[in-house]
Order: C-alpha cells, then sequence, then structure tokens
C-alpha cells in the first residue's frame, strides 16, 4: 500500500473515530469507496486495540468501544487538500499537519506514542480549522 493511500485510509478512520463515544468506523481496505458513509457497524474493543490505523481522539476512552457505530463522513487528504464524500475540498495547512501525524509509526501500544498523542493533541484544531466545513462533521460533535 503506498504511503498516501496509507495516510488516506489513516485520515479516514481517524475523522470516524473523532466520533469517539458517539460514533466510529471500522477499517476497510477501500478507502475510495464511499458507500461506508451512512452505515452503522458493529467494532470491538479487540478490533480496535489489534488495528494498526484506528484511533480513539478520547484520550482514555478505549473501554468503551464495544458497540454499533455510524460511519458519518470520508474525508480524503493529500496533501494541504482534504476532501469529503461529498467532493468539497478545503486547503488548509492543518491537513499536511494531521496526515504527517496519521503518517508516523506508534508502536504497539494504543494508550501512547505518536500518533495517539499527535491525535489527542491535534484532532481538536484540525476539527476546528478544517473538519466541522465537511460534510458529516462539526465542532464538538462527539461532546454530550
Amino acid at each position: 500500500m503506498s504511503k498516501s493511500k496509507k495516510i488516506l485510509l489513516n485520515l479516514v478512520l481517524t475523522i470516524l473515530i473523532i466520533f469517539g463515544l458517539c460514533v466510529t468506523a471500522y477499517a476497510y481496505d477501500n478507502v475510495n469507496n464511499i458507500s461506508y458513509v451512512g452505515q452503522q457497524i458493529y467494532m470491538k474493543r479487540n478490533e480496535y486495540l489489534s488495528s494498526n490505523n484506528i484511533y480513539c481522539v478520547e484520550h482514555g476512552q478505549v473501554s468503551a468501544l464495544n458497540g454499533i457505530y455510524e460511519v458519518v463522513s470520508n474525508v480524503r487528504i493529500e496533501g494541504t487538500k482534504s476532501t469529503d464524500h461529498t467532493g468539497k475540498t478545503i486547503e488548509s495547512k492543518d491537513n499536511a499537519r494531521f496526515a504527517y501525524i496519521l503518517s508516523q509509526d506508534n508502536g504497539d501500544d494504543k494508550a501512547s506514542g505518536p500518533v495517539a498523542n499527535g491525535i489527542w493533541n491535534f484532532a481538536s484544531t484540525w476539527m476546528e480549522n478544517v473538519g466541522k466545513y465537511h460534510a458529516g462533521l462539526y465542532s464538538r460533535f462527539c461532546r454530550k
């Protein structure tokens, strides 16, 4: 799998997992297939822990991942441009920063590592500056 596809897969999955306890996503091989948007999937905690490309943006909330979740968006990042499943494109340096974080090696522990920490520290900035303008996403979408 090429580096850009890995970045794309990681970004799409991270955006979907941004929904943390609200909604999340399952790792799909064909990330360019937007037909998953709107579908519900069941994800077990062990599936999350064994995946090297699914992260939870809510720090310390991993134990609550068992359940049914809805895929609400699919956003592809290439360089400074992000494009959602409706075709809307947004250009921002924050896209490149987020893609860089997602392309790194997190190591063996989901509870720590550079990718996990980078996501926890940068996801809210990306969401506020870019993500909330994409279809299906909005600022503070996972807050109760």
